[in-house]
């Protein structure tokens, strides 16, 4: 095949354009920090990194369901411990109340005191968190407790909430309970709180003077504590399920993100390497291309 000077003259146009593509390619790559930019660059690192950015995404959101469960759990037993203290004062105040040197007005006043107890812990059994009750089983946007008055006082507390517990993810295959129903730990049966109901029968007591009624119904706050202590427990141990799948989900996190980063980002010792071949190349395509117009021309000329 006959060789002509237009088809060099096109040969060399052709590896100029590739030349500056290539340094084009390597600037970006140096700019950016990234190696790749569309399939066509590697089509199997492309994909390949497609599936680890997948795969990180789904990681990140088990991390905060984790973090945000853990946030959860510590405030519900910060509401458990609360309810705990209060219940102890309930006690101290019913222990006080079976001394015979007190009088039937001095147990009306210690009646009171458990009466606007008992409205704390109701408040407390009510508590919400991020706009979520955390005591209506899976009814969560439902007031769990609901108190009947009569005079001022509370003579009975309903519970609207359900008896079932929601499941969050913090893995593939690994659900945690987010939440134990307070139909558990207010002792709920029929629609009523047992838990209340002890208290409620308690205040009764001291407020009419029947003192070996007292002694009795201690038993019943005795074990609410114990309730209320056993939950949580149950929580200590949820949250700790919970913060060793978090560890367990940020190491693999580490990994995948450090497989990502040698996919795509850019070595630069490496580029600047390749830049400086690359402008070497350019320099010298540019210096052919114009020795041989020069000559076509000055053939031409003569």
């Amino acid at each position: 095949m006959r060789v002509t000077n237009n088809m060099i003259f096109d040969q060399k146009i052709y590896d100029i354009n590739r030349s500056l593509e290539r340094l084009f390619k390597i600037h970006r790559q140096l700019s950016s920090g990234k190696k790749i930019f569309r399939p066509s660059d590697n089509p199997p690192i492309f994909f390949r990194i497609l599936k680890i950015k997948s795969k990180l995404g789904e990681i990140k959101q088990f991390i905060e369901n984790g973090e945000n469960l853990i946030q959860k759990l510590n405030f519900t037993d910060a509401k458990l411990n609360n309810i705990s203290n209060l219940l102890i004062e309930i006690k101290s105040l019913a222990i006080s109340s079976a001394s015979s040197a007190l009088s039937n007005e001095e147990r009306k006043e210690i009646a009171f005191k458990i009466n606007e107890i008992i409205k704390e812990i109701l408040n407390e059994a009510n508590s919400n968190f991020t706009g979520k009750y955390i005591f209506s089983g899976t009814k969560t946007l439902t007031k769990p407790f609901v108190a009947t008055y009569e005079k001022g006082k509370i003579i009975e507390v309903k519970y609207n909430g359900d008896e079932n517990i929601k499941y969050i993810e913090v893995g593939e295959d690994n659900k945690i309970a987010a939440n134990l129903a307070g139909s558990y730990i207010f002792d709920v049966s029929f629609g009523v709180s047992n838990f209340f109901q002890r208290l409620i029968s308690l205040r009764e007591a001291i407020e009419s003077s029947r003192i070996l009624s007292i002694s009795t119904l201690l038993n019943g706050i005795s074990k609410n504590i114990d309730i209320i202590r056993a939950s949580q427990a149950e929580i200590g141990v949820i949250e700790e399920r919970a913060r060793l799948a978090v560890e367990k989900l940020k190491d693999i996190e580490i990994n995948f993100s450090d497989d990502l980063s040698n996919l795509e980002d850019t070595d630069f010792a490496e580029a600047a390497i390749n830049l400086a071949k690359s402008e070497i190349v350019y320099k010298e395509a540019l210096l052919l291309a114009y020795k041989m117009l020069r000559m076509n021309l000055e053939e031409f000329l003569k």
